[in-house]
Order: structure tokens, then sequence, then C-alpha cells
């Protein structure tokens, strides 16, 4: 009998060193790109039995987002020094109303913010388009979903500051994008005129909880521990990562939008961002958009939505 517990104590324990192992590698893939491009991405949701099996042991190898579109009209590359060195794209108009600093998602990069900024240099505004660490022109291969690019969106807002000190600047961002302008507001003291937040989510938790739930797997404790291990290879409290909270601190107009079809982030948490706003405010529901560029099934709507917000 004793023999038998020793046996089984002996396994436990060899099973729970290597849950810790795989869950340190799926952490590190999540806040880590490799250097090499051109990977194939799958939405969870969209794998098969057996690729979700090998994903369980494996993780997801994410490759550098590559810039691959390109603004239509002629801009200025800059080039933002910190803790990593960020590119961005200036676009000028002439006789703007004001500046609009974009912010990119998740795995993506500036290129998939050129659409909006397309649409907003022809309604007269001057526009910076910034590649978050890790991302198209930028250095470093990391993310951190947000916290510490909440610094980098300070040293963009910084730069456009000393370049167009009389006209208002926006910030704008999707998904990672606008968490890290809320984060921005909450720990770096950002103040400009007004923010659009395109699908933050409400707490990293709850986001990668939901990675579990596109899989299929339980996510509990494993999201815990994926969240532990995360923040503690890129230099934060991850269980601290909520812009639900962030919101309390943003006092300045802010336009959040959407989607109603949004698996990623719920129409609950995105209700309670908008509560939890301490400024003037409005909420709009892109009614044919799941998480993605709201100019893909939203155009019109969007536009609207964005021109009137930034025209008031």
């Amino acid at each position: 009998m004793k023999k038998i517990f020793t046996r089984l104590t002996v396994i436990f324990l060899l099973l729970f060193v290597l849950l810790n192992v795989i869950l340190y590698n799926h952490a590190w893939q999540l806040t880590h790109f490799t250097a090499e491009t051109g990977f194939e991405k799958k939405k969870p949701e969209d794998l098969g039995l057996l690729e979700k099996g090998k994903l369980a042991f494996t993780g997801v190898t994410v490759s550098r987002p590559e810039n691959k579109i390109f603004p239509k009209d002629k801009f200025e590359t800059l080039k933002i020094s910190g803790r990593y060195e960020l590119e961005a794209w200036l676009l000028k108009v002439p006789k703007p109303k004001g500046v609009v600093l974009l912010f990119h998602g998740y795995q993506n990069s500036k290129s998939g913010m050129v659409g909006y900024g397309n649409r907003l240099n022809a309604a007269g505004y001057n526009t910076l388009l910034v590649d978050f660490p890790g991302s198209g022109g930028s250095e470093g291969l990391e993310t951190s979903l947000g916290f510490h690019e909440g610094a980098d969106v300070a040293r963009a807002l910084s730069v456009v500051n000393s370049l167009f000190p009389e006209l208002p600047k926006t910030l704008m961002g999707s998904s990672m994008g606008a968490a890290s302008i809320m984060r921005s507001v909450y720990a770096h003291d950002v103040q400009p005129d007004k923010i659009i937040l395109e699908c933050p989510f409400g707490t990293l938790l709850g986001t990668v909880r939901k990675r579990f739930d596109a899989l299929n797997a339980p996510s509990y404790p494993f999201a815990e521990m994926l969240m532990f291990y995360g923040g503690w290879q890129s230099g934060f409290d991850a269980f601290e990562h909520n812009p639900k909270d962030y919101a309390k601190s943003i006092k300045v107009p802010t336009l959040l939008m959407s989607g109603t079809k949004d698996a990623r982030v719920s129409v609950p948490e995105t209700q309670q961002i908008f509560d939890n706003l301490a400024g003037t405010k409005k909420l709009v529901w892109m009614e044919n958009s799941g998480h993605q560029s709201y100019l893909v099934n939203d155009s019109i709507a969007w536009e609207k939505a964005v021109l009137d917000f930034l025209n008031e």
C-alpha cells in the first residue's frame, strides 16, 4: 500500500511539473512573437480536434506582425524613442481639424489601422499610426497586452503635442490598443482632448478565460496559472490589468464602440466599461461586427459615429 501511495505521489508531482512547464510555454508564446514572419494564424474556434489537442501541449507560435498595407497618401515615418524604439506613420492634411493617434490590437500592426486613417484623413484630420513593440517597424518581440503599452501611448502623444501644440488630439485604439489607451490615462496621467475606444476587454483574466472557452477546455485554474506566468515573464501583475477599472479615471469625452457579434468581448463587459467612464460618453454598437475592423461590416455606421463624435 505504501509503495502504491509513493508511486501515485511521484506520478502526481511529475504531472504537476509537466502542467506548469506547458503553461509556462503557453504564457511565453502569448506574450512573445517569433522573429520569423509569415506563420498562418487560425482562430481557436476554427481548429479541428487534433489541432486543438496538439495546441494544448505546444501552444500557439505567433510570428511577428508585419506591415503589409500602407496609407494611400504620402506619409512620414517617425521613430519614437523609449524602452523600445517605436515606428509611426504621420499623415498630414491641409488645414487639419485635429490629430488622431491610432493604436492597433494584439497580433496586429499599424497596417491594420490604415483603413481608419484613410477615412480620417479624408475628413480633415492628421493621423499618427503607431506600431507597438514587437509589431511592424517597432523594436522588440514581446507584448504585455496593453499594460506596458500604456507608456508607449503616452510617448506617442508627447511627440504629437510637440509637433502640433495648437491642434486637439484624439486617442483611438482597437482591442489591445484601446486597453493601452485606458492604461495610459490611469497609470501615466495622459490627457488627450477625446478618446475613441473599440472593443476593449474588461479584464485580462476574462480574456484569457475566453481563449480556453474557444478551445472547449476548462479555464480554471489554467487561466490563472497562465496569467501568473505571463505577467512574471513580462514584468507586470496581469491580475491588475483591468480596463474596466481604468475607465473610472477617464474624464475626457469618450466614444466606446463594440460589435454585437463579438465573441471576445461580451455585451455586459462593454456595458460595465461604459458605466465606469467618468466623463461625457457615448456608446455605439456595431450591429454586424465581431472582433474585427468595423470597416468590414459596419463601414457607414462606424464613419458616422466617429465623425459625429470628432466634430462635436
